[in-house]
């Protein structure tokens, strides 16, 4: 900013402003790699953390800070950590159901608070089960493939070394796709 006086006089003065722009809270939460499909040990301990989702928020300063808590889902069972989105037991899950779903919302610290909510898959496996490598496969395939062309691979470890056999057991309409039994 300049301020000029009296055009006969030769003068200039400078004087250094700041300008603060107050961010809008116009940005909700965002989970990021969804879909959340996890696995717990049927031998977990209550307090045990089996999962964690994460949110970010693209405002900035408070408006971006992302509180965590259990939308729905079994309070008895789940504790989301408000503060970094831990999903812990609250108890062990020995003779309870095999699959849970939950829902976590993430709010911003905004006046008044954005939110969004993330679905949660939680499958029970005992150490007999195989568990595979990846919660989730996904591959991109050209309309042009050759029949017969791998497309993706999965695999699976057994924790007490069985020998696995792979299959679709769903999702293959009209058996488009086939897999190796024994490699995956």
């Amino acid at each position: 900013v300049s301020s000029y006086f009296n055009e006969e006089i030769s003068g200039i003065a400078h004087v250094e402003v700041l300008v603060s722009v107050e961010d809008e809270n116009d940005n909700p939460p965002v989970f990021m790699n969804t879909p959340y499909i996890g696995v717990i040990p049927l031998d977990s301990d209550a307090g045990q953390q089996v999962f964690r989702v994460h949110a970010v928020d693209m405002d900035a300063l408070e408006n971006r800070q992302i509180s965590y808590e259990l939308h729905s889902g079994d309070r008895d069972l789940f504790f989301v950590n408000p503060s970094n989105g831990a999903i812990s037991l609250l108890q062990t899950i020995e003779g309870l159901q095999s699959n849970y779903h939950i829902v976590i919302s993430a709010f911003d610290n905004g006046t008044p608070p954005l939110s969004s909510d993330a679905s949660v898959e939680l499958k029970v496996v005992d150490q007999s089960m195989p568990v595979f490598d990846l919660q989730f496969y996904m591959a991109i395939v050209r309309e042009d493939i050759l029949l017969h062309t791998p497309v993706i691979s999965v695999h699976a470890v057994s924790q007490l070394n069985h020998r696995l056999i792979y299959t679709i057991v769903g999702g293959n309409t009209n058996s488009v796709f086939a897999i190796d039994f024994e490699h995956g």
